[in-house]
């Protein structure tokens, strides 16, 4: 059986049993289907992530470096978002549960694209870029198809970067949207944590 017959099956699952694997359809489930890229780009040790938020798009970006190869023909072109970073699923239900998904990552002079509409991959390109810097960029729009409410309150992102960022010090979080800008980071990680209990 070939890797992309697999991964059509794999993403099948997760689109049918969508609580398996992120707990349900609610505002938790779309909590812990947002969490996946974090864990994904976490898992490359990045420098910054920054995340931002505009018409119920999210774009997300980082300096770390996915390792991410397009290919053509009949192996699908993320094999390791089926067995690879983070905790080896995050890539699979990141993808099969966002309605549009562009993943762009850069390394060594080279670009690769690829995009998803529903678990399905529509296009998968490489071509030449001048930034020689290893990035990795995120687009998507979840799926209202799956999730009941993809409509989240600014405060759900400022708490989960409060958090976030006490426990991978030295990373820093940015996040945007219409109406608020922020940056979260913690030089010192848990020690910051317990010092701002105690002030």
């Amino acid at each position: 059986m070939t890797e992309s017959h697999l991964l059509r099956e794999d993403i099948e699952h997760v689109r049918r049993r969508p609580g398996m694997y992120v707990g349900g359809t609610d505002l938790w489930g779309i909590i812990n289907y947002l969490v996946c890229p974090y864990n994904l780009l976490l898992s490359c040790n990045p420098s910054y992530i920054d995340t931002s938020l505009h018409e119920g798009t999210f774009k997300i970006s980082s300096d770390a470096n996915l390792g991410l190869k397009g290919q053509t023909g009949d192996v699908f072109p993320f094999g390791a978002f089926r067995n690879g970073p983070g905790r080896g699923f995050e890539g699979l239900v990141f993808t099969a549960l966002s309605a549009q998904l562009s993943i762009i990552t850069v390394i060594n002079n080279q670009s690769y694209q690829l995009t998803f509409q529903r678990g399905q991959c529509v296009k998968d390109e490489m071509t030449p870029c001048s930034d020689a810097l290893p990035s990795t960029t995120f687009s998507f729009v979840p799926d209202t198809q799956i999730f009941q409410n993809v409509n989240l309150s600014e405060v759900i992102f400022e708490s989960y970067f409060n958090r976030i960022c006490h426990l991978f010090p030295g990373v820093k979080f940015r996040f945007s949207s219409e109406t608020k800008t922020a940056e979260y980071f913690s030089p010192n990680g848990l020690v910051d944590l317990f010092q701002s209990f105690s002030a």
